[in-house]
């Protein structure tokens, strides 16, 4: 009888430490950080976004939505490539010629995708009162791919997956040690079978861990780059940071700080980080842009 799994004498907490160990090590981890809010300061937040006022959204054709975007990367664009120069050993490649598109939607949103391609929605300038909000916007984005962030977060996840799927065949050959078949006379495709689904079950668990590790952090720190972005861009961030405070007053403010679970800050987490990441670049005007 020959055995198709030998047994693996590990214990599943020491597995559990090990995986989680070689995970959060071998994935890139944000560097630019401002300190977490203080109670009292998300309290205040709080408090602002439950105050905060309707915004009705304004008529805006396409011609207008992108004049307004053209108009906001041509202020933008030579700081943030100084910003992108600055931050090389982090930035891709082709970080210094960012594509900007303005979609036909009334949704709020925007998002940074490719190497170097940006969609802002038509919704964001016809909810926007201060062309610096859109500026924040914009910013954002920029900095995500002045980061590196989409091609950090690719590896993060690759990382997870193959972390993941060694963890699943550890488990595996743990729990089927004592199953032996012999292909030539016996059908394996059970035993086969769980291993199988045992290795791709660990495989996606650790590409979501990888990748959720660090998306809120990611999310922070791309807000605190564009905040030095649009300073030196001479954009009021005071302003800018009503776009914020509008997207934290158009959800429900059910939780104040991230779980795990959660791509971005929740609104008055990320607001009241965003006074802290104010303060930072008020406080370093000269840094991290020289």
């Amino acid at each position: 009888m020959v055995r198709l799994l030998s047994r693996m004498q590990i214990k599943p907490k020491i597995v559990t430490a090990f995986f989680l160990l070689v995970l959060l090590t071998a994935c890139a981890a944000p560097s630019y950080q401002v300190p977490p809010p203080s109670d009292v300061s998300i309290s205040r937040a709080v408090t602002e976004i439950n105050s905060a006022r309707n915004r009705p959204a304004k008529s805006v054709s396409m011609a207008e939505a992108n004049a307004a975007v053209e108009g906001v990367m041509h202020r933008l664009k030579p700081k943030a490539q100084s910003l992108c120069n600055y931050l090389a050993e982090r930035s891709s490649a082709s970080c210094r010629n960012w594509q900007v598109t303005v979609e036909d939607n009334n949704e709020f949103n925007a998002y940074a995708t490719g190497s170097n391609e940006i969609v802002i929605y038509k919704g964001i300038i016809e909810q926007t009162y201060f062309i610096d909000e859109v500026a924040l916007v914009l910013a954002h984005e920029l900095s995500h791919h002045i980061l590196n962030h989409i091609n950090e977060s690719g590896t993060n996840t690759l990382v997870g997956k193959l972390v993941g799927a060694m963890l699943g065949a550890a488990i595996a050959a743990y729990a089927l040690g004592d199953v032996s078949c012999n292909p030539q006379f016996e059908d394996c495709n059970q035993v086969t079978d769980v291993i199988g689904d045992t290795v791709e079950t660990g495989a996606n668990a650790g590409g979501y861990i990888a990748n959720q590790t660090y998306s809120v952090a990611q999310e922070s720190e791309a807000d605190l780059i564009a905040a030095y972005i649009l300073f030196d861009a001479n954009f009021d961030l005071k302003k800018a940071r009503e776009v914020i405070l509008h997207l934290a007053a158009e959800n429900e403010v059910s939780r104040t700080r991230s779980s795990f679970f959660d791509t971005h800050p929740v609104g008055p987490e990320r607001l009241a980080q965003f006074d802290n990441a104010i303060r930072e670049v008020l406080s370093n005007p000269g840094t991290p842009i020289q």
